[in-house]
């Protein structure tokens, strides 16, 4: 895992104090279908969590898909609490730490705006370990779901989406650790000297 040190960052969830409680498991949402109910659920993890940082606890999915449903949606849904009050703009770059399991299923963020839901782009979870996801809302680049693809306006985040791919593994863990906002300002860099030795 690694971190841009020009970021700026405004953390919206670190899963600490308790905090897991506001977020539903995959099965309160109506939107997650295709799943094996006994082996899907979520919540905190202080085994495995983001160690560049002082919490202790990441938010753990164990899922499990039915690979003949023929329909995959995971939802994630945060409910309330602080996180769900902070509002930000396009300008930000969305960012979350998995520790994937290189399952070939895939990740996206879905976000509120007014009346609407946008999501981004899909993300393919090929990586074994801890990565910073990252999704630059200044881009516009947006995936399919309740929205028009448009992002505009205030935002604020509504849930982590994921869905089986066939042919990639049907059961497994992901956790993930530090939702956050970043701002990248550039670094001035000086010109090197152009002199030759004497």
């Amino acid at each position: 895992y690694t971190r841009n040190q020009d970021d700026q960052i405004t953390r919206i969830e670190s899963f600490e104090n308790g905090s897991i409680s506001n977020w539903w498991k995959p099965q309160s949402s109506g939107s997650t279908v295709g799943i094996v109910t006994d082996s899907t659920t979520s919540g905190a993890d202080s085994v495995c969590y983001v160690p560049i940082d002082q919490g202790h606890v990441g938010c753990k999915l164990d899922y499990g898909w039915d690979t003949l449903a023929g329909d995959w949606l995971i939802r994630v849904y945060l409910s309330g609490g602080a996180p769900r009050n902070i509002y930000f703009t396009t300008d930000k770059i969305l960012q979350v730490y998995i520790l994937g399991d290189s399952s070939l299923n895939q990740f996206r963020f879905a976000l509120d705006e007014a009346d609407k839901h946008e999501v981004s782009p899909w993300y393919t979870i090929d990586w074994y370990g801890w990565h910073l996801v990252e999704w630059d809302l200044s881009r516009g680049e947006t995936g399919t779901w309740l929205g028009d693809g448009v992002l505009s306006g205030q935002l604020r985040f509504d849930s982590f989406q994921f869905r089986y791919q066939p042919g990639a593994r049907p059961f497994g863990s992901l956790v993930l650790d530090d939702l956050q906002l970043a701002s990248r300002y550039p670094v001035a860099i000086s010109e090197n000297e152009t002199r030759l030795p004497e």
